[in-house]
C-alpha cells in the first residue's frame, strides 16, 4: 500500500511539473529537490523495516545514473536545468518496476525498468517534440528558410512505413529502417529551421532567468562580456549583465518537456519495454 501511495506522490508531482512547464516554461527547483527527497526517504524507510541496504542503494544507483545522464544533457544544451533535475529525481524514485502495479499490468520487463523509461522517454520525448513543433508551425502558418526539397524524403519514408505492412516480419523490418534513415535529414533539416524560427528571441534582460541559453554572445563596447557556449545563465551572469545596463539579449527558448516525462512514465509502467 505504501508503494501505491508513493507512485501516486510521484504522478502528482509529474502533472504539477507539467503543468508549470507548460505556463511559464520553468520547473521550480523545489518539485525536484523535494521529490528527490521524498524518494530517498522512502527507500530509506523501507531499507530499515526489511534491515536491508538494498532499496536505498538501488535509489542511489539510480540517482547517480540519472544524474550522469542530465549532466550529458545539460551542457550539451538538449535540456534545462529543470528538466535535468526532475529526472534525477526521478531515477531515485523508481530504480526498480513497483511490484505492486504486477497485480493490475502484464508489462515487458525483458530489460531493467530505468533502461525501460529511459528508451521510452527518448521515444515518446521524439514524438512529443515534433507535434509540438508541428502544431506551432501550423498555428503560425509558417516556417521560414525551409526547404521543401526535404518533404520528398518525408514523403518516401511514410510510403516505406506503409508497404512495411503487407511484407514478411524480416523484410518489414528492413524496410522501416529504411524509411527511419530517410526521416532522419528531413526531421533534422525541420526542427533546426524550427528553432531559428520559434525558439530564438531577443527579450529584455528583466524577463531573462536563470538557466537561460544565450544564442549569441554578449559584447559591450565590443568586449566580450559573456560567451553563448555557456551551458546557461546563472543569477551572477545576470547581475552582471544589469551592472553593465546591457538592455536585451538574445536567448533559446525551450519547449516545455516535461509533459513526456508523465507520458513515458505512465506507458512504462502500463506496457513496459517496447522493444
Amino acid at each position: 500500500m505504501l508503494d501505491l501511495i508513493f507512485l501516486i506522490i510521484v504522478l502528482i508531482y509529474l502533472i504539477t511539473a507539467s503543468l508549470y512547464d507548460i505556463k511559464t516554461r520553468e520547473v521550480p527547483d523545489f518539485l525536484s529537490y523535494s521529490l528527490l527527497a521524498i524518494a530517498l526517504f522512502f527507500s530509506l524507510s523501507k531499507s530499515i523495516y526489511f534491515l536491508t541496504f538494498s532499496f536505498i542503494l538501488q535509489s542511489l544507483f539510480g540517482m547517480l545514473i540519472f544524474l550522469l545522464l542530465s549532466f550529458i544533457l545539460y551542457y550539451s544544451k538538449q535540456w534545462g536545468g529543470g528538466d535535468a533535475k526532475l529526472l534525477i529525481a526521478l531515477g531515485a524514485s523508481f530504480p526498480v518496476y513497483p511490484e505492486i502495479l504486477l497485480q493490475y499490468f502484464s508489462p515487458n520487463l525483458s530489460m531493467p525498468f530505468q533502461a525501460i523509461l529511459l528508451i521510452n522517454l527518448a521515444v515518446f520525448g521524439s514524438l512529443y517534440s515534433i507535434l509540438y513543433a508541428i502544431l506551432v508551425v501550423i498555428k503560425n502558418h509558417s516556417l521560414k528558410n525551409f526547404n521543401k526539397k526535404y518533404l520528398i524524403l518525408l514523403y518516401l519514408s511514410l510510403l516505406l512505413f506503409v508497404i512495411s505492412f503487407f511484407l514478411e516480419i524480416t523484410f518489414s523490418l528492413l524496410l522501416i529502417l529504411v524509411a527511419l534513415l530517410a526521416l532522419y535529414p528531413f526531421l533534422y533539416h525541420f526542427i533546426k529551421i524550427f528553432e531559428k524560427n520559434f525558439m530564438n528571441k531577443t527579450i529584455p534582460l528583466s524577463k531573462v532567468t536563470e538557466g537561460d541559453w544565450l544564442t549569441e554572445n554578449v559584447y559591450k563596447n565590443k568586449k566580450l562580456i559573456l560567451s553563448k557556449n555557456l551551458p546557461g545563465l546563472t543569477l551572477q551572469d545576470i547581475k552582471r549583465l544589469k551592472s553593465l545596463k546591457i538592455k536585451q539579449v538574445k536567448i533559446k527558448y525551450g519547449m516545455p518537456f516535461i509533459p513526456s516525462f508523465l507520458i513515458a512514465f505512465i506507458i512504462s509502467l502500463i506496457i513496459g519495454s517496447l522493444i
